[in-house]
C-alpha cells in the first residue's frame, strides 16, 4: 500500500495480490472472519482461520470449534479438526464433536480411523471387538 510516496505492506488480516495495486484487501471479504498470519501478505491463500476457529466446509466463513476440538493453531479446516481425548464424531465433516461415555476408550486426534481405543469401535467407542470385553 502507498502512502505518501513510501510503500508500505498490508497489516495482518489484509492482503495485495498483485504489482501496483495500491490498496490491501481485507481477508474478510474472501474469508469471514479470516486473517493472516503475517504481515505483508500477497495472496487471499495466505487467508486463513485463527485459532479457536476452523474453516467451513463451503469454505466461505470461519467456525467456532466445539469443546472437545483442540483449537490452539490456526488454520484448522473441518476435515483436519484434531479431537481432544475423551472426544469422538461420526465422520471428518461431521460438526457434531460428543463427549465419550467412556473418556479413556476415546483417544482423540484427526484420523477418524484411530479415535478408538484398542480394543474398541464403534460410536463414542463404546463397543468392544471379539476378544475384547
Amino acid at each position: 500500500m502507498l502512502i505518501g510516496t513510501l510503500c508500505v505492506g498490508c497489516e495482518k488480516a489484509k492482503y495485495k495480490s498483485g504489482f501496483g495495486i495500491f490498496s490491501c484487501d481485507l481477508c474478510d471479504m474472501f474469508i469471514k472472519d479470516s486473517i493472516t498470519m503475517a504481515t505483508n501478505a500477497t495472496s487471499s491463500s495466505e487467508c486463513v482461520c485463527p485459532k479457536g476457529m476452523y474453516l467451513s466446509q463451503d469454505r466461505k466463513r470461519c467456525m467456532r470449534a466445539a469443546s472437545g476440538v483442540e483449537s490452539e493453531v490456526s488454520g484448522m479446516t473441518l476435515q483436519s479438526l484434531r479431537l481432544k481425548k475423551g472426544s469422538w464424531r461420526t465422520t471428518e465433516n461431521s460438526t457434531d464433536v460428543r463427549s465419550c461415555p467412556v473418556k479413556d476408550a476415546c483417544l482423540g486426534g484427526s484420523e477418524i480411523t484411530s479415535y478408538c481405543a484398542p480394543g474398541h469401535t464403534g460410536p463414542y467407542c463404546n463397543l468392544c471387538f471379539d476378544g475384547f470385553s
